[in-house]
């Protein structure tokens, strides 16, 4: 499940929601760029700080929660 993140490169079995409540618990419930509250667990999108394409991992510390408005113009 989620402590599953801490040592795999994917989240094989840890869902999206399961990633969110994680990332939300650690960082408060809101995005981690505008710092406005989620009106909606759906508005929570999960951010690889560190991008996948460049080295990045599924690990928690590399997670960040953006709001879907963030995510879009974080590209």
């Amino acid at each position: 499940m989620v402590e599953d993140l801490k040592e795999k490169p994917k989240p094989n079995k840890a869902t999206r929601s399961e990633i969110v409540d994680a990332l939300t618990v650690r960082d408060g419930f809101f995005c981690y760029i505008c710092k406005k509250p989620f009106k909606s667990r759906k508005e929570a999108t999960i951010e690889h700080w560190w991008p996948l394409c460049h080295g990045g991992t599924w690990a928690l510390e590399n997670l960040r929660p953006l709001s879907a408005k963030q995510n879009i113009l974080d590209g």
